[in-house]
């Protein structure tokens, strides 16, 4: 099992004890986690447990094995989504918010993902993932945005419009990156037949 570091705290003792970690132990702890795994906290605490049974898994790690066995339903314990979730103005409670990565703090993350999800579906009569929404928390935190700064604007009427309105607003908001380099021509010689 490899551990590779894209984002949140770096802890470079945890690539070795994941490591010590038997394919065979990998392979019933994921399959016990993902057989108890359905959508309810209760579960999800129980799914937890048993991932952090295997060495170097904590709760994050945990999570992020549960979302991608399941990103509609179960959220990745990032930072940037725990703390978009628990957004509040002022010092210490917003993008600098100190995170426990503990499996309560993780219940009630998953909790509020639920809500959002719940509500979004309604308003938008469109599925959302758990996932979709931590590609958000990532975009806003990486801008440093507090969550109201990121103005939607006001649909016309139907869920399209108001699709197509937060679309508008995110591409106004996100640079996309661009090519930096001309594209590479090719060294392929014309053979002529006579």
């Amino acid at each position: 099992m490899t551990v590779a570091r894209s984002h949140g705290k770096f802890r470079p003792t945890l690539k070795s004890l994941v490591r010590q970690n038997t394919d065979e132990a990998v392979v019933e702890m994921t399959k016990d986690a993902f057989s108890v795994f359905r959508n309810s906290p209760d579960t999800v605490k129980a799914s937890l447990t048993t991932l952090t049974k295997l060495r170097g898994i904590g709760p994050a790690t945990a999570s992020l094995i549960l979302s991608v066995y399941d990103p509609e339903t179960a959220p990745f314990f990032s930072d940037e989504l725990f703390r978009w979730a628990h957004f509040e103005e002022g010092s210490g409670k917003g993008w600098d918010r100190g995170i426990k990565y503990n499996v309560k703090e993780y219940l009630g993350l998953f909790d509020k993902i639920v809500q959002l999800r719940t509500r979004l579906e309604t308003e938008s009569e469109r599925e959302i993932a758990a996932v979709d929404a931590e590609k958000v928390a990532y975009v806003l935190a990486k801008r440093g945005d507090a969550v109201g700064e990121v103005e939607v604007r006001p649909a016309e009427s139907g869920p399209r419009k108001r699709k197509a309105a937060l679309s508008e607003t995110l591409d106004q908001e996100v640079d996309t990156p661009k090519r930096t380099r001309p594209a590479r021509q090719s060294k392929t010689k014309k053979v002529v037949q006579g």
